[in-house]
């Protein structure tokens, strides 16, 4: 895990979902910002999921391996039958679906990606009235076709914006870091929706928390210069605190 989280992506991804109560449809804007240069087969799908999943058929029962207290107190669960039954047993993070395929959406990026260059792609999914819309999330994948890799991802709930009252629904924080890789200095831009406390912490590749800066009372967009002194040349995390919310991003430190 500590070598994956410490990958930073070429290509950072954002999204907006809208949604139409009256017909149903959800309507993904896939949004790829190249912080580098990237050329090839790349490809964008967007996978449904639902929470709080409930069913009553037999196939929604969990075995309890935990059931009779063999193992200690675990939560519960010793309390009850070596089968769970259908009714009991709710499921988190169901894919309901995945619009592109496995492979992704042909001619959904393009083949040739300059550093500081933005591409959109829009997709739509039509939600059967079985699935709650109020639980449920659209992800954006970015695929590279050869060898076949999730290059990055982006999750937001759905709707994210609404389309019956065309006005945005403000994400609690968002963050951006530029330019990246650091060389010296970059800037924080944060963009808040309502007056919060900060925390700005950094971490290295093993965790350690390398930097940690608070600030009080920011709103709306905020511009934060951020140097990186005597850090040495590697990967970190920038982690953002605004009011409980927390956001990571990966960056990496050049000399």
């Amino acid at each position: 895990m500590l070598d994956r989280i410490t990958v930073v992506s070429p290509v950072d991804i954002s999204q907006e979902v809208e949604w139409d109560e009256v017909t149903r449809v959800a309507t993904v804007h896939s949004k790829l910002n190249f912080t580098s240069v990237v050329n090839g087969a790349y490809r964008i799908a967007v996978v449904y999921t639902e929470d709080g999943v409930t069913g009553t058929t037999g196939a929604f029962g969990q075995t309890n391996f935990y059931s009779g207290g063999g193992n200690g107190p675990m939560g519960g669960w010793e309390n009850f039958p070596s089968t769970l039954p259908a009714a009991q047993a709710v499921y988190n993070h169901v894919a309901r679906a995945i619009v592109g395929g496995y492979n992704g959406a042909l001619n959904s990026v393009p083949t040739a990606n300059v550093a500081g260059s933005e591409h959109i792609y829009t997709s739509q999914w039509t939600v059967p009235p079985t699935m709650d819309i109020e639980k449920m999330h659209a992800i954006t994948l970015l695929i590279r076709q050869t060898p076949k890799l999730i290059f990055n991802a982006a999750i937001t709930g759905v709707p994210f914006t609404s389309v019956s009252s065309n006005e945005p629904v403000a994400e609690a924080v968002s963050v951006r870091m530029y330019p990246n890789p650091v060389v010296d200095e970059a800037v924080v831009k944060l963009q808040l929706a309502e007056n919060s406390d900060v925390q700005i912490r950094v971490m290295n590749a093993m965790g350690v928390v390398v930097v940690d800066r608070n600030y009080t009372n920011l709103s709306g967009e905020t511009a934060i210069p951020f140097r990186v002194g005597n850090l040495p040349t590697g990967a970190y995390i920038l982690s953002v605190n605004a009011g409980g919310k927390i956001v990571a991003k990966n960056f990496v430190i050049t000399r």
